[in-house]
């Protein structure tokens, strides 16, 4: 089961990356934040902010870098597509 740990009250998940289909070792793991725009995907110290932009959703910001990555990074659409998210584009 992908995942590994929710607490209903603040909408937050623990997700096994390698459960959800990425590329990457059996540990990882991401906390997942839903709220009302889209996304806070936790990872390593950093949030990946995933949000609707009408009927899609974009990466349009990293806290904790000052410009966003120049690709969506692999293992985000994987734990997107969980949530019911088909596609993640890079923000502009």
């Amino acid at each position: 089961m992908a995942v590994t740990n929710s607490d209903t009250h603040d909408q937050t998940v623990t997700i096994a990356l390698a459960d959800v289909g990425a590329a990457v070792p059996a540990e990882t793991t991401c906390d997942v934040r839903i709220v009302p725009t889209g996304l806070e995907i936790d990872r390593r110290g950093e949030t990946f902010i995933v949000e609707r932009d009408g009927d899609r959703h974009a990466l349009t910001g990293v806290v904790g870098r000052s410009e966003l990555p120049t690709r969506v990074p692999d293992w985000i659409p994987a734990v997107a597509e969980w949530f019911g998210i088909d596609e993640v584009a890079l923000g502009r």
